[in-house]
């Protein structure tokens, strides 16, 4: 993993960057004052973020991690909540609203989840955003704050 800060038109990107380059978590402090964290938001970089080693300013994970929970914080009470809500095993219905390097990121109820089926590859079944998938919440990304979900296939 790589962790990188940019700051650009006024608005500062912290990110983590898999070995594609593409933003796994990211917190975004935009110029109004608002800060965006990806678990809670559709805020990831859409393509690889381009890395350039020599005028890049790279952070540890250590310096990312204090970065993300300070941000995301806030959103751990309504985590608990969520996970309350959607034991494991749950049956739920899951609106694919867009596509991830991690996965496909659907809504669940209002709630963010990640589709961690393999059979859900652009490779073998076409999926748009505002499909609907049945299935059941198969455990929790912790870190991301996401639902797990699993179709009934």
């Amino acid at each position: 993993m790589k962790y990188i800060y940019y700051e650009f038109d006024g608005s500062e990107y912290y990110f983590e960057l898999n070995e594609q380059h593409y933003a796994i978590r990211q917190v975004t402090k935009n110029f109004d004052g608002t800060t965006l964290v990806s678990s809670r938001v559709n805020s990831l970089a859409e393509n690889p973020v381009t890395v350039d080693e020599e005028t890049d300013t790279f952070l540890s994970e250590k310096q990312f991690n204090e970065i993300w929970d300070e941000h995301s914080k806030y959103f751990k009470e309504e985590w608990e909540s969520i996970k309350k809500k959607y034991p494991i095993g749950t049956a739920v219905s899951a609106e694919v609203k867009y596509f991830y390097p991690q996965g496909i990121i659907s809504d669940i109820g209002g709630v963010l989840g990640i589709t961690v089926d393999e059979v859900y590859t652009p490779e073998e079944i076409m999926l748009y955003p505002g499909d609907v998938l049945d299935g059941f919440v198969s455990g929790y990304d912790e870190e991301s704050m996401w639902l797990k979900f699993e179709s009934s296939k």
